[in-house]
């Protein structure tokens, strides 16, 4: 018998995620199968049962040029795993005593302070006129426009020091003894971060690698025995392997690119070990900008999973690419 264990099943809205544990666990034709798909060739082959899988449980989008989640199939595909191989326990279910999460966002009208931001919008969208608009993504200029989107993505956290500062001082205004999380993605927005809190005088650490963080005498370990009352952490570096449920509230000042990432960051302080009557995650969003809609359309990708995973139904059938729709945002509020 072969057992996978996994709690990440689907990362990033794909389904084909699945395949590698199906395979591994001597699954995936079953799946196939019990889903009325057909395997053409060899059934050992990979290769064949990567192109059944495709053909079973997605499609073939034109515009993206890839293959992505057939929505409609993801309820099937549910159904296959349940009735082969595949169980699942939800976080609810198995840790029984976790107080109740709660998530809540804030819009932020920075004017000002996205003077740098929306000079570089300005900028992206005027390039993708001028080569082939959406096209531009899929073509030469690919890595130009995903470099060009880095940057705005970087530019919209540093907008958002100051304000997730204020939110941090109403925070500890109103609860003095309460410890804080934070999560951001860039560097710059990090030591943004720390900078202005430790000039405040508020004990900080910053979290930006693994190596040693949780080690005795490590930030981990100084924040969950309170000698410091806010940890500035790396999305990348700190969304696992850590507990700090010292802290019953996460400020997200800037997101990643997938749910998976999301799931994680919350994970620090919704585990075992939080007494806290409830935990919450607030998330700053820079409006009208790249930041929210990438906001929005992370919340979309976890349509397939609870299709694919749960068997959830949702009304809600648009499942381009993250890239794809922000650039056409971004375009529709520059009138193009």
């Amino acid at each position: 018998m072969r057992i996978m264990l996994s709690g990440t099943q689907i990362s990033n809205g794909n389904p084909e995620d699945l395949m590698s544990a199906l395979y591994v666990t001597d699954r995936l034709v079953d799946v196939i199968r019990a889903a009325g798909g057909k395997i053409y060739g060899d059934p050992r082959d990979p290769k064949n049962l990567k192109k059944a899988f495709r053909y079973t449980f997605m499609r073939y989008d034109e515009a993206a040029q890839k293959w992505v989640a057939d929505l409609n199939r993801m309820p099937v595909l549910n159904d296959a795993l349940r009735a082969t191989c595949y169980i699942r326990r939800e976080k609810s279910q198995v840790l029984t005593d976790l107080p109740a999460l709660r998530r809540d966002t804030i819009e932020l009208n920075l004017n000002g302070d996205l003077r740098k931001y929306r000079q570089a919008e300005e900028d992206m969208v005027r390039f993708l006129v001028e080569h082939g608009g959406e096209d531009a993504l899929e073509g030469y200029y690919r890595a130009e426009v995903l470099v060009r989107m880095g940057t705005l993505k970087r530019l919209a956290g540093e907008a958002k020091i100051n304000e997730a500062i204020a939110w941090v001082d109403d925070f500890l205004a109103s609860r003095p003894d309460a410890q804080l999380v934070i999560f951001a993605t860039h560097k710059s927005v990090q030591h943004g971060l720390v900078e202005h809190l430790e000039e405040k005088g508020i004990k900080t650490v910053h979290i930006n690698t693994g190596k040693g963080a949780t080690d005795e005498g490590g930030p981990v370990d100084r924040f969950q025995k309170g000698e410091v009352q806010v940890a500035v952490c790396s999305l990348a570096a700190a969304r696992e392997g850590i507990t700090m449920t010292a802290a019953d509230t996460l400020l997200m000042v800037e997101q990643g690119w997938t749910p998976m990432e999301a799931d994680q960051a919350e994970a620090r302080i919704h585990r075992p070990g939080q007494n806290a009557d409830h935990t919450e995650v607030v998330s700053l969003l820079a409006a009208d900008t790249f930041d929210e809609d990438l906001f929005a359309i992370i919340g979309k990708k976890r349509t397939v999973e609870a299709l694919a995973l749960r068997g959830e139904i949702s009304e809600d059938q648009d499942e381009e690419s993250v890239t794809r729709q922000v650039i056409t945002k971004m375009m529709e509020r520059h009138g193009r």
